[in-house]
């Protein structure tokens, strides 16, 4: 999308990437859905530079606030920066409210030519209504697990490209696997000081069985290089 745009959002793909890999990790969304509506965001070739990263982060808050896919809400925030007058309509179908003061602002911006800072102060307005609801989303044990889930994904991805070690992984997976569901009827059906020593014992055994995993990778490619 950026060759078919001429790269007219003036980012590379590896920095829109590193940009998408932030709010992953700070947020609900997931690194695809980011990078989809990066592309979307892509195709409004006025929204450039900061604005543009400026505007992916701010359409996530749109999503976590107004309950919007990821993607809607990037071409409802792409098109009112395309046309800032027109475009305020249907932010404001949205829930996003500007005063008269500010829109009378914005069409003297856009009609003296000055787009930029008209895109600048729909930006300015938009972030001090929703600005950080999607970091504010992602708190607690929801956003932990959420974590937890694109570090577990990532980690999958890497052991995927490395087939030398796939079976040894694949075997320490499914014993952690165990292990958890262990963990997890422990803590249903046994008395609190049972509980803790089971999860201790169990955590400690997993904990140990991944070490021998990552050993044996290691030796498995030091052999390969020798």
């Amino acid at each position: 999308m950026l060759r078919a745009t001429g790269h007219a959002s003036g980012l590379t793909a590896e920095q829109i990437a590193d940009f998408a890999d932030g709010i992953e990790r700070s947020t609900l969304a997931t690194g695809e859905d980011i990078q989809d509506a990066a592309s979307i965001l892509a195709t409004f070739r006025s929204i450039a530079g900061e604005t543009f990263t400026r505007t992916l982060g701010l359409a996530q808050d749109m999503s976590a606030v107004f309950g919007q896919d990821l993607s809607g809400a990037a071409i409802q925030l792409g098109k009112a920066l395309e046309d800032p007058i027109d475009g305020l309509t249907a932010l404001r179908r949205v829930g996003v409210s500007f005063s008269e003061t500010q829109k009378q602002l914005i069409r003297t911006l856009v009609e003296t030519g000055q787009t930029a800072e008209a895109q600048r102060v729909i930006l300015d307005a938009l972030e001090q209504q929703v600005g950080g609801a999607g970091a504010a989303e992602a708190s607690g044990l929801r956003g932990a697990t959420n974590r937890l889930e694109d570090a577990w994904g990532n980690l999958l991805e890497v052991i995927g490209r490395t087939p030398a070690i796939t079976s040894i992984a694949q075997g320490a997976l499914d014993l952690l696997s165990g292990t958890i569901e262990g963990l997890a009827s422990s803590i249903e059906q046994d008395p609190i000081g049972q509980r803790i020593a089971t999860a201790t014992e169990q955590l400690a055994h997993a904990r140990d069985e991944w070490r021998a995993w990552r050993q044996a990778g290691q030796a498995r490619r030091c052999w390969a290089s020798a």
